[in-house]
């Protein structure tokens, strides 16, 4: 993956509130400053790769019950040196957390950024994921639980609100309401 290609990206996205533009202010200069940035060696933290996937009707979500995390989140991980972008590792995610191999993206560009400090767990140190989102639509409901999950589930967004305690979840929810208008 391309340094070059990803500061590219996050300069294109146009960010929706402060919290998201410090994000990806942030995102920036830590890729601009760490040659391993997208590597799970780096131990301050590392770019990661989420899929906010929609159904066709822009009706609802696929939520994972994260075994790790404990609370339900989009699906989405580490990069993999195999990945050719970031929307391409997005994609990856989406086949390897939920069986779904017909995923479309629901545009190239980034919807979403998010930093977050993840705990300690089982030897791995406390560290930051630089989480870059992007959104798809599934053309199927039907999906498979991965062993990263307690469960997944397709959510109505009033729903989803119900489940998500994270103000970046919320607001992606949000942002997908606004493209049904």
């Amino acid at each position: 993956m391309k340094k070059a290609d990803v500061i590219t990206l996050l300069d294109a996205y146009r960010c929706t509130d402060d919290k998201e533009r410090d994000d990806a202010d942030q995102m920036k200069e830590f890729v601009k400053s760490h040659e391993d940035f997208y590597q799970r060696a780096n131990k301050v933290g590392h770019l990661t790769a989420s899929a906010w996937v929609i159904d066709t009707m822009l009706e609802k979500t696929l939520l994972t019950h994260h075994k790790k995390l404990d609370k339900w989140l989009q699906i989405g991980g580490h990069i993999e040196e195999r990945d050719r972008s970031l929307l391409d590792a997005a994609r990856r995610e989406v086949v390897e957390e939920s069986g779904i191999y017909n995923v479309e993206a629901f545009f190239d560009d980034i919807f979403d950024v998010d930093i977050h400090l993840i705990p300690e767990y089982k030897g791995t140190p406390e560290h930051y994921h630089y989480d870059v989102r992007f959104i798809f639509v599934a053309n199927t409901k039907e999906f498979k639980v991965s062993s990263e999950s307690f469960a997944l589930e397709w959510f109505y967004f009033d729903k989803a609100k119900e489940v998500v305690d994270d103000m970046s979840l919320l607001r992606m929810i949000e942002k997908t309401e606004q493209l049904q208008q």
